[in-house]
């Protein structure tokens, strides 16, 4: 039976792949030419590569071999946080330079202390531009790398160089970026980075009409993508990223897209909280006979989400802003989530104590994955025998976890579209 196995937003944790690599001997395992993949599984990546830890260079370049090995069996997904360092040819472009420094001295470079201040304005403007991209020790764990592969002591304007050589062709993120698409669709599961949304359903830039048969639209966005990404190669620098070749794909990726893109759509609320997109884009989905979408983007903690509505999930295989791995592995009738528990359920700082693993099968009758109707906890996970374990976001981004006593639930309990699952 085919299995597809996901995982998302490692943002620069190296480590944490190589414990998911390690703890995965079904999936993956170590030849003579690097990591391997087994047969009868497909590996999608979900984007977000760089900022969060110091070992992006050396992720990128793993994934990139299993892609080159395995290229039909292997997917990439562009991210935001990927894409947006191409924002580097702008403010550094010498045309703009003078005037981007003015804006980091406003808004960042009068916090620093006088002896950071020296540097030169391109490291200043780096480091700026990084923060803005909720990004803010990036640069650090840049040079962190660089001096784990170099083994030697990196200057901060050899790390600008950096991030500029990853731009040009050969460059380990020009090279992803190449391979990478936006959305990827097969055997009923819908693979991508941010969400599929009522107001993303359907659009492509510079396309006159929404497209409305799903797998079209999927195509066609993708080839959209491939065609703007590949002038990333005529592009030096950007005196104005607005009328730059790169425009449409700067726009659509981030914020500037005015909710249509699904690299940067969540299904989460201003919280946090994971939540079901509408009624009518699930009955879309279920026309077009999808099962699963399966994204990243959103921090979830130190386990995945699973949300389900009667025959479809919704998962979301984020790693950023915690100290465990996650994988999801999945085939026509289940899904698997392998991750870790931590010594504490309370603690953001909690350490990996050890492996959980857990599945649920389509139309499957558990809480897992469902939502209570009145304090609007998800149950998460099995954490043992009694208890399931619940995840509620207080304030935007704020986690709280609980444990719930089994035999506490019934169906009444769980928001009216789910309890049929219970």
């Amino acid at each position: 039976m085919k299995r597809y196995a996901f995982t998302s937003d490692l943002e620069g944790n190296f480590e944490k792949w190589q414990r998911l690599i390690e703890d995965s001997p079904d999936i993956f395992y170590r030849d003579s030419q690097g990591i391997a993949l087994r047969d009868g599984v497909e590996f999608i990546y979900g984007g977000d590569l760089i900022d969060r830890a110091p070992g992006a260079l050396r992720l990128i370049k793993d994934l990139l071999a299993l892609k080159k090995r395995y290229s039909e069996r292997v997917t990439l997904l562009a991210g935001n946080r990927d894409i947006n360092k191409i924002f580097f040819l702008y403010y550094l472009s010498p045309k703009y330079l003078n005037k981007a420094y003015e804006e980091a001295v406003e808004f960042f470079i009068n916090t620093l202390s006088g002896e950071e201040k020296k540097a030169s304005k391109r490291v200043l403007i780096s480091k700026w531009m990084l923060k803005s991209f909720n990004a803010p020790r990036a640069f650090e764990f840049r040079k962190e790398e660089l001096e784990i592969l170099q083994g030697r002591s990196v200057s901060e304007d050899e790390v600008v160089d950096s991030f500029l050589e990853d731009l040009r062709e050969g460059g380990a993120l020009y090279e992803y970026l190449q391979e990478a698409q936006v959305m990827y669709s097969k055997d009923g599961n819908t693979f991508v980075h941010g969400a599929i949304l009522d107001s993303t359903l359907g659009y492509v830039p510079r396309l006159e009409n929404l497209e409305t048969n799903y797998q079209s639209w999927i195509l066609k966005l993708n080839a959209w993508y491939k065609a703007s990404i590949a002038q990333l190669k005529n592009v030096e620098f950007m005196d104005n990223y607005r009328r730059s070749v790169l425009a449409d794909l700067l726009i659509y990726h981030g914020g500037r897209s005015q909710g249509r893109s699904v690299i940067y759509s969540r299904y989460s609320d201003a919280n946090g909280n994971q939540v079901l997109p509408s009624q009518n884009l699930r009955a879309y989905l279920r026309q077009e006979k999808q099962k699963r979408v399966i994204h990243g983007h959103t921090p979830v903690g130190f386990l995945p989400t699973i949300m389900r509505d009667e025959d479809l999930e919704f998962v979301n295989g984020d790693n950023s802003e915690n100290k465990t791995y996650s994988l999801i592995v999945m085939d026509s009738e289940t899904i698997e989530i392998r991750g870790e528990k931590v010594e504490d359920i309370h603690s953001a700082d909690s350490l990996p104590s050890e492996a959980l693993r857990y599945r649920v099968g389509r139309n499957e009758r558990t809480p897992l994955g469902l939502k209570l109707e009145q304090s609007q906890d998800l149950i998460l996970a099995p954490w043992s025998k009694e208890k399931w374990l619940a995840l509620l976001y207080r304030e935007r981004y704020q986690r709280v976890y609980r444990l719930i006593d089994k035999k506490d639930l019934a169906a009444k309990d769980f928001i009216e579209c789910q309890r049929s699952l219970f």
